[in-house]
């Protein structure tokens, strides 16, 4: 990394997937969000003698996946549950959490490319699960217009993704 806006760069794009990435192992989104800053603060202060072999992308999937194994030891040892850091932490699970990230990500992307209103309903309706005649009195719309706009989201977010699939 040459400059701080490139880390500011690196930081904005890949911070939330991060968080969702820890949160699969640590399953607290408070202790996500501190594994994922460690690790950024982290790169922030080897920046000048940082190595990456691979891509930045995958040296901070591994980076925070490592974090998250060491979160899970010291809770272990603090809590004296051995078994239960070999129980919860699979690390076979590692690629499968990447890929699923990366899904979600795609998914995130698409539903903020919707129209506002569509995108509005449709978060209210399929991440908030509010009732359609809840958003409808929310909005001040007609329960029709909740319909439409879920219908047109949805049809939208299948062809964006679609592009994804093959």
């Amino acid at each position: 990394m040459k400059s701080n806006r490139s880390f500011q760069e690196l930081f904005s794009e890949y911070y939330p997937m991060l968080v969702a990435f820890a949160f699969r192992f640590v399953r607290d989104q408070d202790t996500a969000k501190d594994i994922v800053q460690s690790v950024f603060i982290k790169l922030f202060e080897k920046k000048d003698t940082l190595l990456v072999h691979d891509s930045m992308k995958a040296y901070l999937y591994k980076a925070v996946f490592n974090a998250c194994v060491n979160h899970k030891k010291s809770e272990a040892v603090r809590l004296g549950h051995h078994e239960l850091y070999a129980r919860e932490l699979n690390t076979d699970g590692f690629e499968e959490a990447v890929e699923q990230t990366e899904e979600e990500h795609k998914l995130y992307n698409a539903i903020k490319k919707l129209p506002p209103k569509c995108q509005q309903i449709f978060v209210m309706s399929r991440l908030d699960n509010r009732k359609n005649q809840d958003i409808a009195d929310a909005l001040s719309i007609s329960i029709r217009t909740v319909e439409t706009q879920i219908s047109n989201a949805l049809r939208l977010l299948r062809e964006t993704l679609s592009f994804f699939l093959f």
